[in-house]
């Protein structure tokens, strides 16, 4: 579907026509209008688009190609189902649809811990203040009136998304995070405090298992293994060691105690493995570091 047919299947949906003009999101004014710098991944990610008419559906899939993995559901239940199912990495929602619309669904999944990581756009043929204003206080991550140029929502997509790749790029290497630019929810940083706090609680201990940890933030072993992947790009242990690693820092810089006592105080097996991965994930040895 072109983008002219795309404007014109819209128009004849509702009563109050927009034309075959453009409309940008505010926050988009001044993109340059060129394909998207590395919209293609070695490894796709998942699109969930929820959508009531079929021909809206076919364009969104067309505008972008083949660069996702992609799944459809005709009205919010249908995909509040498939985000159970496929996991998807963002979703492009339609505001107006029967049985659940958009806002609804969006509400609810960013009102679960399991599902309030992923990025939400929605899309919508009335351009109210008021609507945009809701579909944003229901924890909706962009909005896109329709209709939209097609280079608008490559590019929405490939942002939410490279916000999400930052996001676990502070989890593999800085020495110092700063909260402030972590483009999460509060319920996301509560969360990966919460598990901080559990493997600070309980730092000598060498293995903590997944179970245990699922246990105690109280979500499946499944779903915790998912969410800290999409949130830190680490597994659940990587997650852990890295936030071992990261209290070791303190320890190195004000406790005064050795190397190898550190590295059994935060649980590791041996001075060697927590040298090995200290270097691996900060770049210099602890011995460097406490040098600095």
């Amino acid at each position: 579907m072109t983008d002219a047919v795309f404007a014109q299947v819209l128009n004849s949906q509702h009563e109050k026509s927009i034309g075959d003009e453009i409309l940008f999101n505010s926050e988009l004014s001044g993109i340059e209008e060129k394909e998207p710098a590395g919209f293609a991944s070695e490894e796709k990610q998942v699109v969930l688009i929820v959508e009531d008419q079929k021909d809206v559906r076919e364009y969104i899939k067309d505008c972008l190609g083949g660069s996702y993995i992609i799944f459809e559901a005709e009205n919010g239940l249908k995909g509040l189902k498939q985000v159970e199912e496929e996991e998807p990495d963002i979703i492009i929602s339609d505001i107006m649809m029967p049985e659940m619309d958009g806002l609804e669904m969006t509400r609810q999944l960013k009102n679960q811990l399991k599902t309030c990581h992923i990025p939400i756009i929605l899309l919508t043929a009335k351009a109210s203040h008021e609507q945009k204003l809701e579909g944003l206080e229901e924890g909706a991550d962009s909005y896109i009136p329709k209709p939209f140029n097609r280079r608008h929502l490559q590019v929405r997509v490939k942002k939410l998304l490279e916000l999400r790749r930052k996001l676990q790029e502070t989890y593999r290497g800085k020495l110092v995070i700063d909260e402030e630019e972590n483009p999460i929810s509060r319920m996301d940083k509560k969360f990966l405090g919460k598990i901080s706090k559990i493997v600070e609680e309980q730092l000598d201990k060498e293995e903590l298992s997944v179970e245990e940890l699922s246990e105690m933030i109280g979500l499946s072993r499944v779903h915790l293994y998912r969410k800290v992947k999409k949130l830190t790009g680490l597994s659940v242990s990587e997650f852990v060691r890295s936030i071992k690693l990261r209290l070791s820092l303190d320890l190195i810089k004000n406790s005064g105690k050795s190397i190898s006592e550190i590295a059994y105080e935060v649980g590791f097996s041996s001075p060697s493995y927590f040298t090995k991965c200290f270097k691996e994930q900060f770049g210099i040895s602890p011995t460097e570091f406490a040098k600095k």
